[in-house]
Formats: C-alpha cells, sequence, structure tokens
C-alpha cells in the first residue's frame, strides 16, 4: 500500500468520523474568537492614541497663540493670569508631552499582558518610573491571572488537545478490531504507514493554522506592516505542531489499545502544559515573591517624595 492510497484510505476516514471534523470546527471557532480580541484590542490601542495625539496638537495651538499674541495682550491661558506662556518654563509645563507604547499588528496573534499594562503616559517635571500610572499594573497582581483567549492560548493548550482527538485511535483501533495483520501484509513497512497516517493528519491540521494565521493578518493588516510577523508565526506554530506530533506518533508507535493511547496523549499534555510550567511558577514565587516588587516601588516613591519636600536651600 503506498502512501498515497494511505492518504486516500485516511481521508475517507476522516470525512467519515464527524467527531473529529467538529472537533477541529470547535478549535478554528476558538482561534477566530481569539484573533478578533487580539485585533479588537489593536484597534482600541490605535484609536485611543490618536485621540490623544489630536487633543494634544489642539492644545499645543492654543498655548502657541497664547504664546504668540501681542505684547499688549495677557499671553496666558483661560483662568490662569499669573501664567506667562512666553516664559519658557511655563510653556514646557503647560505642553502636554505624551510617550506612546505603540501596538504592533502582531497583537492579533498574541495578546499577552497588552491589555493590562499602560500603553500611554503624559511626561512632565516630576515624572519618574514610580509614578501611580507605572506601578499600579505591577502592584495588582490579581490582573496579571485574568488570562485572555487569543490565538496563542488556542496553540498553546487547544492545539494538542485537537492532536489527541485526531490521532488516538490510529494504529489501535485497526489492533482492537484484529486485522492489523492483514495491513501489514498490504504495506511495504509498518512504521512507514503509521508514519503516512500521522502525516495525513499533521498535514490537515497546519493547513488549518495556516488559514488562521491568514485571517488573523487581514484584521490588522499584518502583512503591509510587519510581514515578518507573519513568517515567524508560520514557522512558530510548525515547529510547535511538529514537536507534539512527535511525542504523539511514539505512543501511537508502541501503543497496544486506544485508552492505553489516549491516557498517555493526556499525560503528557498535562504534565508539559500544566504541572511543569505550575511548578516552576510556584518555585520562582517562593524564591523571589512577587511583593517584594511592590514594597521596593512604594519605599523609593516614599523617598522621592521625602526629597521633594526638603527645602530649596537642601535641594
Amino acid at each position: 500500500m503506498k502512501s498515497i492510497a494511505i492518504f486516500i484510505y485516511e481521508w475517507k476516514h476522516f470525512i467519515r468520523s464527524p467527531f473529529k471534523i467538529v472537533s477541529i470546527i470547535l478549535f478554528m471557532i476558538a482561534a477566530v474568537y481569539g484573533l478578533h480580541n487580539g485585533a479588537n484590542l489593536y484597534q482600541d490601542q490605535i484609536s485611543e492614541i490618536d485621540n490623544i495625539t489630536a487633543e494634544v496638537d489642539k492644545e499645543i495651538a492654543v498655548s502657541s497663540t497664547c504664546a504668540e499674541s501681542d505684547v499688549d495682550e495677557n499671553p496666558s491661558p483661560e483662568g490662569r493670569s499669573w501664567v506667562d506662556l512666553t516664559l519658557p518654563d511655563w510653556a514646557i509645563w503647560y505642553t502636554k508631552i505624551f510617550h506612546f507604547k505603540k501596538p504592533s499588528p502582531g497583537i492579533v496573534y498574541s495578546v499577552g499582558q497588552a491589555e493590562q499594562y499602560g500603553y500611554y503616559k503624559m511626561l512632565n517635571y516630576m515624572s519618574s518610573p514610580y509614578d501611580s500610572d507605572m506601578t499600579k499594573e505591577i502592584s495588582n497582581l490579581e490582573r496579571l491571572q485574568i488570562g485572555t483567549l487569543d490565538f496563542a492560548f488556542s496553540l498553546i493548550f487547544l492545539l494538542p488537545s485537537l492532536l489527541i482527538i485526531l490521532l488516538h485511535n490510529l494504529r489501535s483501533m485497526e489492533a482492537e478490531q484484529g486485522f492489523l495483520n492483514l495491513i501489514e501484509i498490504q504495506v511495504s513497512s509498518n512504521n512507514i504507514w503509521i508514519f503516512s497516517k500521522v502525516f495525513f493528519y499533521t498535514l490537515v491540521t497546519y493547513l488549518v493554522l495556516i488559514l488562521l494565521l491568514f485571517y488573523g493578518a487581514t484584521l490588522t493588516n499584518v502583512f503591509t506592516l510587519e510581514f515578518s510577523v507573519f513568517s515567524s508565526m508560520l514557522l512558530y506554530t510548525l515547529v510547535y505542531l511538529m514537536f507534539w506530533t512527535v511525542i504523539y506518533y511514539f505512543i501511537i508507535k508502541n501503543g497496544t489499545s486506544i485508552t492505553t493511547n489516549t491516557l498517555k496523549m493526556v499525560g503528557v499534555w498535562l504534565m508539559l502544559t500544566f504541572i511543569i510550567p505550575a511548578t516552576i511558577h510556584q518555585y520562582v514565587t517562593i524564591q523571589h515573591p512577587p511583593n517584594l516588587m511592590t514594597d521596593f516601588i512604594e519605599v523609593s516613591r516614599d523617598k522621592k517624595n521625602d526629597l521633594y519636600n526638603q527645602p530649596d536651600s537642601i535641594l
């Protein structure tokens, strides 16, 4: 039995398995939902940055008009007659300056912590990294525990479970039904037969991932703005897919029953995606408690305020 014949056989088996088809559809729905979450966040941040920039330009125009007024007129903002905008110090103080962290179009693939941390800050004489608008998101650890369903989550956690559904009954089904020996005499190699079946579902899964990546790229114009992000995601998804495929391939190759294969796959999935990361996170938390960073920020801010409250002669 040649590889093309194995592919045709698996294709017929696949389209006759509603459970596998529904699993792929559900995975695509979750991924599309995650892509839209990333795209919406990108559009919201871009819109907010544009609004802030327009408002700042408007205020700068008003301040410039006051500063360029005639000598007889009072170059001051409305309601602040003591302010003289012709003086550089006052002009700088009343000129708003914002620093923006513009979102990448690649945020459509992975939101990460972009929805927790601020992406713009107004700067003045007193600005520092210890300002409340810079540290409140760091000190509020509970917010970082609120995960968002994005494409990266679907890829990291749901893709291995999808592969379990697609691959769990390969070879073991034929062995349980008693016609594995009949198949083995028709193929040139048992390993090639198993590899061809696994490769078929790997190819189907990767085609689905490529389709999702293309769809996500159209939401934030990744092709034009950051094509390298799209090409990197193609490579990362392929590497991650092959990582799990190799693991499941050896489980299937040495498996004896559908139940045994499924339990082994689920065990490996839980170990690599939940147990090991959770153990490492707990160890790091014990060694370096997050509250130490909060305490450091608070002490630094208090010391800075004490310094600013000193008389001018001491300063």
